[in-house]
């Protein structure tokens, strides 16, 4: 009943609500079996049609509000920012001010950005909202920095670096890798240039098991 209230609270076209006897065993596939039908009847999912693809709790559930965010996103609905978060964002521009100007002096900047718009256009859903809970970037950080090869930009999400653009600093040709869930993605899915720099890696430090990609002239 609490979640019908919070569903009515947000959804005022609900306007009723079912119970069906279903063993706990067999919850997650009745769902399954419900979510199937009711999109083969042409009814419209809300919220569920996110989780649904995992058939269980999102990742995103921890960080981004399911009943106030994520289904506004599945309805296509514009985010709005409160003022106190441009405030943020504001601050933000200016403690990294210093390391963006750097950055757009490196010759590769141009391409660098056009990589990283792409990326969160593809992979980060409403990048706005969800930046600085659900993924960071980094300008010019001083990870792994040598006197061969410095970072010229890393998208963190969670604990993971998902995306990095190293330059090779005699050269100063940039190349990137990607961190991706194993499994997700195959050698095979891959166009031909980078498939030779697809492997894996069983030891990441606070991920696992990932799948790793690099895309461009790595060093050996």
């Amino acid at each position: 009943m609490r979640r019908f209230a919070d569903h009515s609270r947000h959804h005022p076209d609900i306007v009723a609500i079912q119970f069906h006897a279903v063993p706990v065993a067999r919850l997650d596939e009745a769902e399954r079996q419900m979510i199937q039908n009711q999109r083969e009847a042409g009814h419209h999912l809300r919220n569920i049609d996110v989780v649904s693809r995992t058939w269980g709790d999102s990742v995103l559930d921890a960080v981004i509000d399911q009943e106030e965010v994520q289904a506004s996103w599945v309805n296509g609905e514009p985010q709005t920012h409160p003022d106190d978060l441009r405030m943020l964002m504001a601050k933000r521009r200016r403690s990294t001010a210093t390391k963006y100007r750097k950055l757009k002096e490196v010759p590769s900047c141009e391409d660098v950005f056009a990589d990283v718009c792409i990326y969160l256009d593809r992979v980060i859903p409403w990048p706005p909202t969800t930046d600085g809970r659900f993924w960071t970037v980094s300008a010019m950080p001083a990870t792994n920095r040598t006197r061969d090869e410095q970072r010229l930009v890393t998208i963190n999400c969670g604990k993971v670096e998902a995306f990095v653009v190293i330059e090779d600093r005699s050269t100063h040709e940039a190349w990137r890798f990607l961190n991706l869930e194993h499994g997700i993605l195959k050698k095979h899915d891959l166009p031909p240039d980078p498939r030779e720099c697809f492997s894996s890696t069983d030891g990441y430090r606070s991920a696992g098991r990932l799948a790793v990609a690099v895309i461009g002239t790595a060093p050996p």
